[in-house]
């Protein structure tokens, strides 16, 4: 099975028509596998009003679920960040129509990523990693992961490609609450390399 990712479409998946517009390029071709959809949460579908209908009929319309950025994006990603506020909104919504919201957790402005990449960088190889681990401090994604766990009564939030080994801790205390509770859900995941590098 394959899970196409929203940001990963042109045009991004944030939209019933855009989601029509993947089916249909898709039924175009001969698959050897199942895929799923995921939708997108971006500011102009987790606006108040017209455009969290537009999420919940994106929601209905056959995605698995909605993947939100909280760290800025080039600019041509095509895709948006959104704030907590609206990372707020769309979790109400997953919640009411039983999907669960991926969210790629780092919090931070763009002003903050650039200023703080030009110092990391400053007399470095691009491809150091050392530099790129400088320009993406602890804090950043353990206040977005933060956030996430402040929502997973809401609905099943996912941290995907948790980076940080201090997050655990802020998901361990979210677990055994909502397991207290008994309610909610919450999920993470990281990627096979992030395992080997030391």
């Amino acid at each position: 099975t394959l899970m196409a990712m929203p940001l990963n479409s042109i045009p991004a998946t944030a939209t019933v028509d855009a989601l029509q517009q993947e089916i249909e390029a898709a039924d175009k071709v001969e698959l050897m596998a199942d895929v799923g959809l995921w939708g997108g949460a971006v500011p102009h579908n987790t606006s108040d009003g017209s455009g969290l209908e537009q999420l919940r009929q994106l929601l209905d319309s056959g995605v698995f679920g909605l993947k939100a950025f909280l760290a800025p994006l080039p600019s041509d990603a095509g895709y948006e960040t959104v704030t907590p506020e609206q990372l707020g909104r769309a979790a109400r919504v997953c919640g009411d129509c039983n999907k669960p919201l991926l969210v790629h957790s780092e919090l931070m402005s763009q002003e903050q990523q650039d200023n703080l990449t030009d110092q990391a960088y400053a007399g470095r190889d691009n491809g150091s990693y050392e530099a790129h681990i400088a320009s993406r401090p602890a804090e950043w994604e353990q206040a977005a992961v933060d956030i996430v766990c402040s929502l997973a009564d809401t609905c099943h939030m996912h941290v995907v490609h948790l980076s940080d080994a201090g997050c655990l801790d802020i998901i361990r205390r979210t677990k055994q609450r909502l397991q207290k509770e008994e309610s909610g859900n919450l999920t993470i995941e990281t990627c096979p390399h992030y395992l080997s590098i030391v």
